[in-house]
């Protein structure tokens, strides 16, 4: 598996000309030059009045086995661009966000929060906040939102799955609690023509290594093959140096063989269902309400 992982080329492979404008380096995390969105790939906002650098954001479409635009891997929100972050959620209709890491760890700023505790306004856009359910020992944080957007007489629920106990450069110890975070977001409005977007801080890393393992996992379900390196690869044209580490690499692996094994991972994957059903009921009389012209899912 290393030498298949060091095999997949690195860097940049298509050009992100848009991305290195200076109206829009202050919008990339640490100012980087090499965790850039690719032209080709990179999800285009629409504009705002008198703004002409307002299309950009950190953020590139990555194929799935459903769809061609079947995920976001987007940068962590940076202070100024949380307004960017909502416009996309709500340009690309999307109902999942995936948050892959905590706001602090090691003392270091990792992601700005962009959610608020009750009510707050992201430019023309207003979240408030229905629910909140940790699972601690799963280490699942399961927020609901209700959103507005100025102007526009609807409102959409979306749901934050967030991952707390992926360790930085590295991999949980717990693949299932991985596995199962992936399952239940597929589960929730199994649309597969609206992008799921997921995040950690630079995007790349986890966030790749989750998009990496549920295309994999997907296929197999489908198929009954998969082709790990293949994927990689072609993930790396749409997203630069996605699944940053071996490790990672690994990890996707031993997670798909985790999924397909039965026993011990099907109790599991049970109890997290279990715990779940406590977000769908509190969630339900909310969605049916304040969802009046969200579309019906599409299996």
């Amino acid at each position: 598996l290393e030498e298949d992982f060091n095999g997949i080329k690195e860097g940049e492979r298509k050009s992100w000309t848009r991305a290195v404008l200076p109206e829009n380096l202050k919008k990339n995390r640490y100012n980087s030059l090499d965790v850039l969105p690719f032209d080709e790939t990179r999800v285009v906002l629409e504009n705002l009045p008198n703004d002409p650098y307002s299309d950009y954001i950190n953020a590139n479409y990555v194929n799935g086995e459903h769809s061609e635009k079947e995920y976001v891997a987007a940068q962590g929100p940076l202070p100024n661009t949380i307004d960017d972050f909502w416009r996309m959620i709500w340009q690309l209709n999307s109902t999942k966000i995936v948050m892959l890491t905590n706001l602090v760890e090691h003392g270091e700023r990792k992601v700005e929060k962009y959610w608020p505790e009750e009510t707050d306004k992201y430019g023309n856009i207003t979240v408030t906040l229905i629910s909140q359910h940790e699972f601690l020992k799963i280490h699942h944080v399961v927020r609901t939102f209700s959103v507005e957007k100025e102007g526009e007489n609807t409102t959409r629920i979306i749901r934050h799955f967030h991952y707390t106990g992926w360790p930085d450069l590295s991999v949980p110890v717990d693949r299932l609690s991985v596995v199962a975070l992936i399952q239940q977001t597929r589960k929730y409005k199994p649309d597969n023509k609206v992008p799921i977007v997921l995040h950690c801080s630079a995007g790349v890393g986890r966030t790749g290594t989750v998009i990496l393992t549920d295309s994999m996992m997907q296929k197999a379900e489908a198929e009954g093959i998969v082709d790990f390196p293949a994927k990689l690869d072609h993930m790396r044209v749409q997203r630069v140096d996605v699944v940053e580490k071996k490790e990672q690499y690994i990890f996707a692996h031993q997670a798909v063989y985790d999924f397909f094994a039965g026993g011990d991972t099907d109790d599991y994957l049970r109890n997290v269902n279990e715990e779940y059903k406590i977000i769908d009921q509190s969630a339900t009389d909310t969605e049916s309400t304040e969802e009046n012209s969200y579309r019906s899912p599409q299996g």
